[in-house]
């Protein structure tokens, strides 16, 4: 993927966006787990922490013997080191692949994990967006176990189903994929957890990234920051949360790096995702039409006690 193409496409588009990925570089992914650590109301961690604390057992059904583990949007990998622990309680070695679009990240998450293993855990790091790691895990023929938490949800639902059939792809016999999403449809839950002080200064990292990287002019005291919770129980469809960058005024800017001019209008709203929505949430029947449309088959499924999350 061309990521600064993907930028300019977006914001020469009607309406005008910027790819729901683009606020993880470094300082995004700083953002993120200081808005998981601090933001007390944003449940969808916790419970996935829950979930693993009690169920991962039972998630490994696959011998991994001669498996190797793959982590799509790895991050700190704070979940992953539960699935890394429980591996190793009876195998002496683990190869392991890290995807992630963040390359800071990505390498100083893989420094922290291998003081920490050491010979045990053989690090991969695939420092790329979804479609390209894919692609190269895709040359790995052994059974593998493939864990995706949280971050499918904030793909464009048709992407989502898109991304899941490329997973599918380079499943081979004693494959298994575990991902999560959110359940959750009370709106003051949702609202609570994202338009808090931390998930702002993860949203207006999308526009300090282009002052940062692109020498964008862009003043963010033209623009009100807005978050909305948009429900939706079509079975095809899913919830979503909206976040947009909305002009209080005629204005425009430019992104010297990219030989481009934006111009807006009062009123013009600039969406901080592709697509309906930043972060999606399901019904149960969402959750089965997903999985249907992929191709792929539920073997078991988890939940909260709080039904956040599955």
């Amino acid at each position: 993927m061309d990521m600064k193409k993907e930028v300019v496409i977006g914001l020469q588009s009607t309406p005008k966006y910027l790819p729901a990925w683009y606020r993880y570089d470094n300082e995004g992914s700083r953002l993120n787990d200081m808005c998981l650590e601090k933001n007390e109301n944003y449940y969808f961690h916790r419970c996935e922490l829950g979930i693993l604390q009690t169920h991962i057992s039972n998630m490994l059904g696959l011998d991994m013997n001669n498996s190797v583990l793959v982590d799509m949007g790895s991050g700190n990998c704070q979940k992953t080191r539960m699935f890394i622990d429980e591996i190793l309680k009876t195998k002496s070695h683990l190869a392991f692949y890290p995807v992630d679009i963040s390359h800071e990240m990505l390498l100083d998450t893989c420094k922290k994990l291998s003081d920490e293993y050491a010979e045990q855990l053989d690090i991969n790091p695939i420092s790329a967006d979804y479609e390209t790691g894919i692609a190269e895990i895709k040359q790995y023929t052994c059974s593998k176990l493939i864990l995706w938490f949280g971050s499918i949800q904030s793909l464009e639902p048709d992407d989502q189903v898109r991304k899941l059939k490329l997973v599918k792809s380079v499943m081979t016999a004693g494959c298994s994929l575990i991902f999560s999403v959110d359940i959750t449809q009370e709106r003051d839950d949702i609202m609570k957890a994202y338009n808090d002080f931390h998930g702002r200064q993860l949203f207006m990292n999308f526009i300090w990234r282009l002052i940062r990287e692109e020498k964008c002019t862009i003043n963010p005291d033209n623009f009100d920051l807005e978050v909305e919770f948009i429900k939706d129980d079509s079975a095809d469809k899913m919830s979503s949360v909206q976040v947009i960058f909305r002009a209080k005024r005629d204005n425009s800017f430019t992104l010297p790096t990219l030989g481009i001019t934006v111009n807006m209008a009062k009123g013009e709203p600039l969406y901080l995702h592709d697509g309906p929505g930043i972060s999606h949430k399901y019904t149960p029947t969402q959750v089965q039409t997903l999985i249907k449309r992929a191709g792929l088959q539920l073997v078991d499924k988890w939940v909260d006690n709080a039904e956040h999350v599955r």
